[in-house]
């Protein structure tokens, strides 16, 4: 499932090309029964609906989305067994102060404390999402970005740069409100994990 929509308005030429290979790459992520991907620009406190114009900031809206647009979601028959990959920039990292130190949780801890993901796993990044032609390249920190993990900005107030730095970031995972499992930046989410991840990417 898709959230971002490269043609608002509101964007710029660069950010609608940019979102348009987000969307284009999104279409070769896996998804079942059980595993459930959403593709989003997030950040710590929340995630966007480009589509429908309004920031999801609890678990009721997401729910409502995830009913709306996944099968998977709708006909399930409990909780039990389902996980939700956020591909959506540091949506698993705290809130944070500009020094850096954490002053609350993320957006996908609060989700998986809510009531409407009792039980599911919700697996999201802690740094920024990149994505190529193919699929997503995993999450890393952003080459110009300050304690707090906020692009740099130049002195007329506008972004640095959006480029990646080569230090990855990590997948956390989340249930009932708890981190129980962390993996490398460049591991592919799954609620499968296999060895070779348990051994390798596990953190």
């Amino acid at each position: 499932m898709v959230l971002i929509n490269p043609t608002k308005s509101a964007s710029t030429q660069q950010q609608r090309v940019a979102d348009q290979r987000i969307v284009n790459a999104s279409r070769n992520l896996p998804n079942s029964n059980t595993l459930i991907t959403v593709t989003a620009h997030g950040s710590p406190k929340s995630m966007a609906n480009d589509v429908r114009g309004y920031s999801v900031t609890n678990g009721k809206q997401l729910d409502a989305i995830l009913n709306r647009n996944s099968d998977a979601w709708k006909n399930r028959e409990s909780n039990d067994g389902m996980t939700v990959v956020l591909y959506s920039c540091r949506t698993g990292s705290d809130v944070k102060e500009k020094d850096g130190n954490s002053k609350g949780p993320s957006f996908a801890q609060k989700i998986s404390s809510s009531d409407e993901f009792k039980d599911v796993e919700i697996i999201a990044p802690d740094q920024r999402m990149y994505f190529n032609s193919e699929g997503p390249v995993g999450t890393y920190e952003a080459k110009y970005a300050g304690d707090n993990d906020e692009y740099k900005r130049d002195s007329n107030g506008d972004v640095k740069s959006k480029e990646r730095s080569d230090t990855p970031g990590n997948w956390n995972v989340f249930k009932n409100g708890e981190l129980i499992r962390s993996y490398e930046g460049d591991w592919l989410p799954t609620n499968q994990p296999s060895m070779y991840d348990s051994i390798f990417k596990e953190n």
